[in-house]
């Protein structure tokens, strides 16, 4: 018995094989015309989305989000509809995938893993790399890449992302929406599955939302590299690199223990004392200061400018952010300037791509200059986080890799 429910040896292979052979070819070719007209409607869609985006479509049918109205106009689940929109922001910049989708070359299904991970720079590499490939292989080249890397780019382990499966009864399941409905109410914003459980495990770590903390959330172990300032992190046994901003967030609020090399065992010291720490968040209000941001859980003390660049550890130098918020100016998508009682929020979600940018042109530059692909890519990295959020010139950047590149022997 085949999978689809039919015997390999039911019918009479023997009669009338010239009819079933032309009913075969107009049955295909009748399916392949469907999935053409399907491509160019997913391409039409995408169009008509961002439009209504900038109409703001969904207030005027009484909604309160476009998400929400592509629930309810649209028949989509909310996952459907955030991937659908990601996709048409993404395809505006990205004439090749856009016009691939509307000839019918290309599955939505397909644009929406290689848009993960393509820019206009890299567009033509996947689209050539995508081409007769199944949803499932398209998966499997982009998993381990990020925006920036190329389709022939040995995968990073660290970026293939984990599955978790839980099996939960009903009454389970409702609390597990009834909790993702009050975190994105208190950020604002909706979740995706790994800000969603992270937030959940965050709760758990720090223990009770109603229970103040007053230590720093992350221990720095002489796991942040000297020389390339790489991270690690340590939890119940399994060791993960982090991300160059996720170190930077954990190095404004952490708890030093020292080496873990040796036999040494000096006291552990707070980045930000603690009695600080009380104050600014009893200032703040024990919520984050971002305006639209309803947090009161996840909490971080943030300095507005860097110890490295001459901050402190002044009540008026520090802020409270969550969790997310503080990831994301740390990631440059949310710029934050002024000082603690005048502040300044600005969204810039293009800065992620102009990093990873940044790091795809640096590299290429030092390999242009000799350096082997795995030094260059190093020095581009190490560059990454010696940056951080500073807006710098390409020039600047590959200046700053020359420096992190090993000497020529």
């Amino acid at each position: 018995m085949l999978r689809d429910g039919s015997f390999e040896g039911s019918g009479d292979w023997g009669n009338n094989v010239a009819g079933d052979a032309d009913r075969c070819a107009r049955v295909h070719t009748k399916l392949k015309r469907i999935v053409g007209a399907r491509g160019k409607l997913d391409a039409e869609e995408a169009a008509a989305l961002r439009e209504a985006q900038q109409l703001r479509i969904w207030r005027t049918y009484g909604y309160a989000s476009l998400v929400e109205y592509m629930e309810r106009e649209m028949g989509y689940s909310p996952r459907a509809a955030i991937e659908r929109l990601r996709v048409a922001k993404a395809i505006e910049e990205l004439p090749l995938i856009a016009n691939q989708l509307s000839q019918g070359d290309l599955s939505f299904s397909a644009a929406r893993e290689i848009t993960r991970v393509v820019t206009p720079e890299t567009e033509q590499e996947w689209v050539e790399a995508s081409k007769e490939k199944n949803l499932r292989q398209v998966e499997e080249l982009v998993s381990g890449h990020k925006p920036g890397d190329r389709p022939n780019d040995p995968p990073d382990p660290k970026l293939v992302d984990k599955f978790l499966r839980y099996k939960v009864k009903p009454e389970t399941a409702a609390m597990e929406r009834q909790a993702k409905k009050i975190l994105e109410t208190e950020r604002g914003q909706r979740l995706d599955d790994d800000a969603f459980v992270a937030a959940l495990f965050r709760q758990v770590i720090d223990g009770a939302a109603t229970t103040e903390r007053t230590r720093a959330p992350y221990q720095v172990a002489v796991t942040i590299c000297e020389q390339c300032k790489r991270g690690w992190q340590d939890g119940a046994g399994v060791v993960v690199e982090m991300s160059p901003p996720s170190i930077e967030r954990a190095l404004c609020d952490a708890q030093n223990i020292g080496s873990l090399e040796g036999n040494d065992t000096p006291r552990a010291s707070q980045t930000i004392p603690p009695a600080i720490r009380r104050k600014v968040l009893r200032r703040d209000h024990g919520k984050c200061r971002v305006p639209w941001c309803r947090s009161s859980s996840n909490l971080d003390i943030h300095h507005l400018v860097p110890r490295a660049q001459g901050g402190t550890h002044e009540v008026d130098g520090l802020i409270t952010l969550c969790e997310a918020h503080h990831l994301a100016h740390h990631e440059g998508s949310l710029v934050i300037t002024g000082t603690a009682t005048n502040l300044v929020f600005e969204r810039n979600p293009n800065h992620a791509f102009k990093i990873a940018t940044r790091v795809v042109e640096t590299t290429k530059a030092l390999r242009g200059l000799g350096w082997k692909p795995h030094e260059a890519k190093a020095a581009a990295l190490a560059t990454r986080t010696h940056v951080g959020t500073a807006d710098l010139t390409l020039e600047q950047w590959i200046k700053l890799a020359l420096s992190k590149c090993p000497k020529p022997g």
